[in-house]
C-alpha cells in the first residue's frame, strides 16, 4: 500500500497542469488573416462623479475615495491619475467596465483644446472626461495613441495604453 501511494504521488509530481484561457492582450485572426476581434483589458470601476459617465469618457482615480476603484473626471492636462476609458455609460454610484488597454472606437475628443493626429499621443484634456492632442510636455502622461486624425470634437478611435 505504501508503494502504491508513493507511485501515485510520483506520477502526479511529474504531471503539469495548466489553465488555458484567451490571451488578455492580443488580437485574433482567422486562418486567412482577417481580424476577428480586438482584445482589450477592462477593469471594473465605481463612478464617483455624482452623475452619469458617458461611454468614451476618460476616467481618473478619485483620490478622495482612496480605494483605488472609484473614479471621477479630471480637468488637469496630462493628469497622471488618468486610469481608463469608460466602455459603457456608468450611472452615478454604480460599477461598470473601463478600458485600460486596447482599441476603443468612441473616446471623447475635445478638439478645441487639441485636435487628434493619427499616431500621436492622447492626453487627459482640460475638459472633464475628454482626451486631447497637444504638444508633449515633461509632466504630461499619455493615455493612448490616436488612430484617427480629427479637428472636430466627438468620438475618436484610440488605442488605450494606461497599464
Amino acid at each position: 500500500m505504501k508503494n502504491l501511494l508513493l507511485g501515485f504521488l510520483f506520477v502526479f509530481s511529474l504531471t503539469a497542469f495548466a489553465v488555458v484561457t484567451p490571451s488578455g492582450i492580443s488580437n485574433h485572426f482567422d486562418n486567412t488573416g482577417t481580424l476577428q476581434f480586438k482584445d482589450s483589458v477592462d477593469i471594473m470601476v465605481k463612478n464617483g462623479t455624482g452623475s452619469s459617465m458617458a461611454a468614451g469618457s476618460l476616467a481618473a482615480l478619485d483620490l478622495t475615495a482612496d480605494d483605488g476603484a472609484t473614479v471621477t473626471t479630471t480637468t488637469t492636462l496630462g493628469d497622471a491619475s488618468s486610469l481608463c476609458i469608460v466602455v459603457n455609460a456608468i450611472a452615478a454610484g454604480k460599477v461598470g467596465p473601463c478600458r485600460v488597454y486596447g482599441y476603443i472606437a468612441n473616446a471623447q475628443l475635445d478638439a478645441t483644446a487639441g485636435s487628434s493626429t493619427a499616431g500621436a499621443n492622447a492626453y487627459a484634456s482640460t475638459t472633464a472626461g475628454k482626451v486631447q492632442g497637444t504638444t508633449p510636455g515633461a509632466t504630461l502622461t499619455p493615455v493612448g495613441v490616436f488612430l484617427d486624425t480629427s479637428s472636430t470634437s466627438g468620438d475618436v478611435e484610440l488605442f488605450v495604453r494606461i497599464l
